[in-house]
């Protein structure tokens, strides 16, 4: 008797592309490391171009800083190292004059000045301080052609800068120098008085060197006072100075009232002649009464005999 033969179904294969637990964990670690590689790399690029920057805005700070307490060796040394960096910046160039000024270093400042007008340093105060330069030089030069030249070349820069920016907080405060060292301290207390931070256009703060120099007009401006006023009862009040960016215009006067026409005086009417018994008054004005002479008395008739 034949045995039946038993059909079976084949297994289905496992497909190939089903990925083992194996290679699902080696996936992962090569996906993490690839991540922590690439946010790594960023980091690193980041701090590499962001790093200079912000090592020189801290340079800038501390340079700004020590210029303005005085510190002038410190604060030649960071902006030396400025400068280096970037031979073309017109600030850098501009406080390496400001240094040499005050270290009275007279043909290094005006050097770096020429050098911050040419790299484009537009400001004004830019002339005030190259004006400076020249009244030290012409206080100390013995050639008198060259001193008139000095001189002549201060006064220009002054009134160029005065007309250029007038309500300038810079401007005003080197003005107001110029005219305290002329020994002028109504002028002196007038440029001072506009040293302050409603000068600023609206919505404005003052930056740093800008507050150094309201407190330096308001120092000024107490000691006009005091030299002023020295010895007296009444002070000198400069806060209601306003400051004019326009000028006023002469304004209308009040029409004063016509005088009354003067009456003419006459001479007074010759006294007519008194009445005999009137005399007049002490000024020929109405006549005083006299005393009448008493009638006289009458004789008494007898009386009647009864």
């Amino acid at each position: 008797m034949a045995s039946k033969k038993t059909v079976r179904a084949a297994a289905p294969a496992v497909a190939a592309t089903i990925p083992q637990p194996s290679s699902l964990v080696s996936d992962i670690l090569l996906d993490w490391r690839f991540n922590l590689i690439v946010i790594v790399s960023m980091e690193i690029l980041l701090i590499l171009f962001a790093l200079p920057r912000e090592i020189e805005r801290y340079r800038i700070a501390a340079a700004q800083k020590a210029l303005l307490r005085g510190d002038y060796q410190r604060a030649y040394s960071l902006y030396y190292a400025l400068e280096k960096r970037d031979k073309s910046n017109p600030g850098y160039l501009k406080a390496l004059g400001d240094i040499a000024l005050a270290r009275l270093q007279f043909s290094r400042a005006l050097e770096y000045y020429q050098r911050a007008s040419t790299a484009g340093y537009a400001a004004p105060d830019l002339k005030l301080h190259v004006a400076r330069t020249y009244y030290e030089l012409a206080q100390r030069e013995t050639d008198p052609k060259r001193q008139n030249e000095y001189v002549d070349g201060c006064r220009k820069l002054l009134q160029s800068a005065r007309e250029e920016a007038p309500n300038d907080l810079a401007v005003n405060y080197w003005l107001g120098w110029f005219a305290l060292n002329a020994q002028d301290l109504v002028e002196a207390a007038d440029f001072f008085s506009r040293v302050r931070p409603e000068a600023l256009p609206r919505g404005w703060k003052p930056t740093p060197v800008q507050q150094d120099l309201i407190k330096k007009a308001q120092q000024e401006l107490a000691r006009i006072r005091a030299a002023i006023f020295e010895g007296k009862d009444f002070p000198l009040d400069l806060t209601g100075l306003e400051i004019l960016t326009t000028p006023t215009l002469p304004t209308a006067q009040p029409i004063p009232p016509p005088k009354a026409a003067a009456t003419p005086t006459t001479p007074p009417a010759a006294a007519a002649p008194a009445a005999p018994g009137i005399t007049t008054g002490p000024s020929g004005g109405a006549p005083a009464p006299t005393a009448l002479p008493a009638p006289a008395a009458q004789p008494t008739s007898p009386a009647a005999k009864p």
